[in-house]
């Protein structure tokens, strides 16, 4: 009894505390590619996003998305074989977007709008709708629906209800219908949920205190994992429908975190712990027993160096034999590099013209004529 009270009392603490707005929650995103493949985007520390890639556990280095200054963190979704890529402008506050196809970025468009907080992206399961949303000037969480096969992106519109950070987005089956499940945390701190579908929906809430955005994963049919930061900073977890707020571990965040999944049945989470990007592995996502692996880091995102500067012209080797003109003594004749190009059994026969003068002689002229003899000259 003692125990189960002295557990009640953690969950409160862990989730007690007041709300306050977030802006530029610096949280990574991840978008699976492929079965075990997974990318995660982040915010470098000059405001570039930069981007690390992973394929059955290994991963490459991080490599710069080049043309913009991020004002917050990303968000991402999968596409058909593209990845689309979104984040607040720094300099406008509009919503910015890039594609990815091939390996090759189609370049930044603008999409309007005046954000204060990150973007989320969903792709509504069955369907080629893909919904972004974030936090509007006026505290309500904005959207716009892009539609695949010619109709493209659709104007801006608002969600009822002031929200206090940015919002997470996943892509699921709603009353039978394709739609992707939005979530924010309301003005009292508290986990709020609605289904983007096409019908009118209110905000369910699904209680608990959590610190900045919402992260969400789908790893079964119709079943949306939660991440979040509790009031102590540490990540917690809940399914969207049935289930409640529990406690990964005691590992404190520096951020919101991302959530994606690349395999039935399992998830990656990611987010900041000082300066680096930590991730962690649940497996049995999406069951009521789901396994939460230890935290590791993917280090300090930063740029890739320079690049390597081009050779420089190639020095002429007229004989071939691997010496280079300007440093071969024979190079009309092959030879050795010990003998700096000059071949085994070569005389030389050298020439002096002077002129005496007063006090000595004057040289007028030198040179060397070389001839072969026998190899043991």
């Amino acid at each position: 009894m003692l125990r189960a009270a002295a557990l009640v009392v953690l969950c409160f603490a862990a989730f007690a505390g007041s709300a306050s707005a977030d802006v530029f929650d610096d949280n990574p995103a991840a978008v699976a590619t492929g079965p075990g493949a997974v990318t995660v985007y982040v915010r470098g520390a000059d405001g570039g996003l930069l981007a690390r890639s992973s394929a059955d556990g290994a991963w490459g280095p991080w490599t710069a998305v080049p043309g913009l200054e991020a004002g917050s963190g990303p968000a991402a979704v999968r596409y058909g074989s593209s990845t689309m890529l979104f984040v607040r402008g720094a300099a406008d506050s509009q919503l910015w977007t890039n594609t990815l196809t091939d390996g090759a970025w189609s370049g930044w468009l603008s999409l309007g709008g005046s954000l204060v907080s990150a973007p989320a992206a969903a792709l509504r399961a069955g369907s080629t709708t893909v919904d972004v949303v974030a936090r509007g000037t006026n505290n309500l969480i904005v959207r716009r629906e892009f539609v695949g096969g010619g109709s493209g992106w659709g104007p801006w519109g608002a969600l009822s209800t002031p929200m206090t950070a940015g919002p997470a987005a996943t892509g699921t089956v709603y009353e039978g219908l394709s739609a992707s499940n939005v979530l924010a945390r309301g003005e009292d701190g508290g986990l709020r949920s609605i289904h983007l579908n096409g019908t009118a929906q209110p905000w369910a809430d699904l209680g608990g205190f959590i610190l900045g955005s919402p992260a969400s994963a789908s790893a079964a049919p119709n079943v949306i994992d939660v991440f979040a930061r509790a009031g102590d900073s540490t990540l917690h977890h809940r399914p969207v429908s049935g289930g409640a707020w529990r406690r990964v571990d005691t590992q404190r965040l520096s951020s919101s975190p991302a959530a994606v999944s690349d395999t039935p049945g399992r998830e990656l989470t990611f987010a900041r712990v000082g300066s680096e990007i930590w991730t962690m592995t649940v497996t049995r996502a999406g069951t009521d027993t789901p396994a939460f692996g230890p935290w590791s880091s993917l280090g300090v995102p930063s740029p890739p160096g320079p690049p390597a500067p081009p050779p420089g012209p190639t020095d002429t080797d007229t004989d071939a034999d691997g010496v280079p003109d300007p440093g071969d003594r024979c190079s009309t004749t092959p030879g050795a590099p010990s003998r700096s190009g000059c071949p085994a059994g070569l005389r030389a026969d050298p020439s002096i013209r002077y002129r005496v003068v007063r006090g000595g002689i004057r040289v007028v002229a030198y040179y060397v004529k070389a001839t072969r003899g026998p190899a043991s000259w």
